[in-house]
């Protein structure tokens, strides 16, 4: 049974008559529905975030993450919840670039000559506040494209955030981490495990606008290998024919299979010496299941379980050997049920 949004003991806001009503600081019910529903028609995965919030409406937030218009439809009857996107099961990468003004809302405060900005400015840029010009997240990404050689990538789905921000939208080749500074200070990333606020979503700071409607582009090569964790010493990284473009095989529009890929693919993340190439055989014969029931793209799972594989130092041969196998063996077993109890194969020790 999908989740119920929590309406934390309010009820629906409705007028004596039954019909919703606004509320102060939220978007418009036939908005956010409209903008819900058109999404998951695309694939993308959604789920209610509170009335003019950024925080889940659901107890598993992202996890609820659907597609299924019938569901949406329920959940977007009464109240205006903004909307979210799961950003993994959407294969999207979203680089957040953050200004001084995040958590600000009260511009007054900023006096004439901007001392207050620009202090805030410099102690969340730290060290990269000594490079000229950079006062923001967008500056940083400018001075890491340029360092790379490359254009700032700037020609994709692109949102104005209330704060002043910039969310920019990216296809990513194969499942990659949320991440927090690690491209640099005022820029983070939505991605496995992480979702964002879509337009018209709007909060007490305003609204979320989309200023660049473009499809998203492909996750710039640059970018892709900065945000790539790195391998254990001795393990190679993964070459550009593993990391190859997945954008046309679109995304895992089912939440209970994309948490069992996610499962699987942390299993061999984790596994141990001398327990690694059986935990590959497992997660390729459990995805496979999922594959024969037509519930999960072959080379999506094949992708990121060479990449898992290549990361614990298994060898390209091994590996191929090993996930070809367990896809073998999982070809007349199909997998059709969503009970999270039910085991993986006959012989399987972790459930997704």
């Amino acid at each position: 049974m999908q989740a119920s949004p929590d309406t934390h003991g309010a009820g629906p806001a409705t007028t004596a008559q039954g019909a919703p009503v606004a509320q102060s600081g939220a978007a418009s019910l036939p908005e956010v529905r409209a903008t819900a529903l058109w999404l998951a028609a695309h694939g993308v995965p959604v789920f209610p975030l509170t009335v003019a919030g950024k925080t889940p409406a659901t107890a598993a937030g992202f996890k609820d993450a659907t597609t299924d218009p019938d569901v949406i439809a329920r959940w977007w009857t009464r109240r205006p919840y903004n909307v979210g996107i799961s950003t993994g099961p959407a294969r999207l990468a979203v680089l957040d670039l953050d200004t001084p003004n995040h958590g600000q809302h009260d511009q007054g405060q900023y006096d004439q000559g901007g001392a207050v900005r620009a202090a805030r400015a410099s102690a969340l840029l730290g060290a990269w506040a000594t490079e000229p010009g950079v006062i923001d997240g967008a500056d940083v990404l400018a001075v890491l494209a340029a360092r790379a050689g490359q254009p700032v990538p700037l020609e994709t789905r692109t949102v104005r955030t209330p704060s002043g921000g910039t969310h920019l939208y990216f296809l990513a080749p194969h499942p990659l981490p949320s991440t927090c500074g690690r491209l640099g200070p005022m820029i983070d990333t939505r991605a496995m495990g992480g979702y964002v606020v879509a337009p018209p979503s709007r909060t007490a700071a305003g609204g979320y606008q989309t200023i660049n409607p473009a499809p998203p582009a492909p996750l710039p090569g640059w970018l892709l290998d900065a945000l790539t964790p790195a391998p254990p010493a001795g393990a190679s990284r993964p070459g550009p024919a593993v990391r190859r473009t997945a954008a046309a095989r679109g995304p895992v529009t089912d939440p209970y299979v994309f948490a069992a890929f996610e499962n699987e693919v942390d299993a061999v993340l984790a596994a141990r010496p001398g327990t690694r190439n059986d935990a590959l055989n497992r997660a390729a014969y459990a995805l496979g299941q999922f594959i024969a029931a037509g519930r999960l793209n072959e080379s999506m799972a094949i992708d990121a379980l060479t990449i898992a594989a290549e990361h614990i130092g298994l060898s390209p041969a091994e590996t191929a050997r090993t996930i070809a196998s367990g896809l073998a063996a999982a070809e007349h077993t199909p997998r059709h049920d969503t009970d999270r109890d039910s085991t993986r194969g006959p012989d399987a020790g972790r459930r997704p």
